[in-house]
């Protein structure tokens, strides 16, 4: 070997020792056209020259410039980029179709447009409560993919949903029913202007039947209802006052009775509900036991 040859050998070292060192990111012209030759026939060196990234200080992009190119592509924009000291311009097809896609997609996932993690300092807590509750939720989960895959479990379950909101709501109108003072003077749920100190209860009854047989079974409801209160107070089981509530009398009064003629008088006076024509007996046949049961 001459002289000059292992001078050119060592260079060529050299050459590639530096360029197996700098940084990606700062290459020179001679560098890259070194690379660029050995590339033809080494895949090290060609993943070499798709990684730099400036050249001399100019930016440069032979991943892009490389893209897509195999064979005798390859080796023309190998040709290219040796023969002119890096010029990437001049070897970079434009990018269209597959190309301007993977061009995207490797920008897309470049570290610059990675959010970095926030941190989770309880993560593993979190993580290991979870483990301990899968053998409590895992068979409700189990239950209620059942439920939920089959329409009539859907349905069945709609349905439910909607006899407990009726329930909630019916309570909720008694509770607020049986809240408002119950008034003998007019002002209140009643209706009927009745002066508790001078009404006669039998007279209240006899409004009553005549109120049913004229088909106002409303009045003849709410008239019992007065006649039967006004008895109480006249045998001292309750002290009636203008502010007593349904609901203080059903606390107040010993009968097993009231509570149905409380409940069937709330739903007529304050929820608008129109008594039958039972429900007009039962009051006639249960206001005589209340009477019996409270004085005990």
């Amino acid at each position: 070997m001459t002289v000059q040859r292992l001078a050119a050998a060592a260079a060529l070292a050299l050459t590639l020792s530096l360029a197996a060192t700098a940084p990606a990111a700062a290459e020179r012209a001679a560098e890259v056209r070194e690379l660029a030759r050995q590339a033809h026939r080494d895949p090290a060196a060609l993943e070499r020259l798709r990684e730099v990234e400036t050249v001399d200080g100019r930016p440069a992009d032979f991943e892009r410039a490389l893209d897509g190119a195999e064979g005798e592509e390859l080796s023309r924009r190998l040709d290219v980029i040796e023969s002119s000291a890096g010029n990437v311009d001049q070897v970079t097809p434009p990018l269209t179709g597959d190309g301007a896609q993977r061009q995207a997609r490797r920008i897309q996932e470049s570290d610059r447009y990675r959010p970095d993690d926030p941190p989770r300092p309880l993560a593993g807590l979190l993580r290991r409560i979870g483990e301990l509750l899968e053998p409590i939720t895992n068979p409700f989960g189990n239950v209620l993919g059942a439920i939920f895959d089959n329409p009539w479990g859907v349905a069945g379950v709609a349905l439910l949903i909607v006899v407990v909101v009726g329930i909630i709501t019916s309570r909720l109108i008694r509770r607020g029913a049986r809240a408002t003072a119950f008034r003998l003077d007019g002002t209140g749920g009643t209706g009927l202007a009745v002066d508790p100190r001078t009404a006669d209860p039998a007279a209240l009854e006899r409004e009553a039947d005549a109120a049913e047989r004229a088909g106002d079974f409303d009045r003849a409801i709410r008239l019992r209802f007065l006649a039967g209160v006004l008895r109480l107070d006249r045998a001292g089981v309750i002290r009636y006052r203008a502010s007593v509530t349904t609901g203080e009398l059903v606390r107040t009064i010993r009968s097993s009775a009231f509570r149905p003629l409380a409940r069937i008088f709330d739903e007529v006076a304050y929820g608008g509900r129109q008594p039958g024509q039972a429900e007009l007996e039962r009051a006639k046949a249960d206001w005589p036991r209340v009477l019996e049961e409270a004085r005990r």
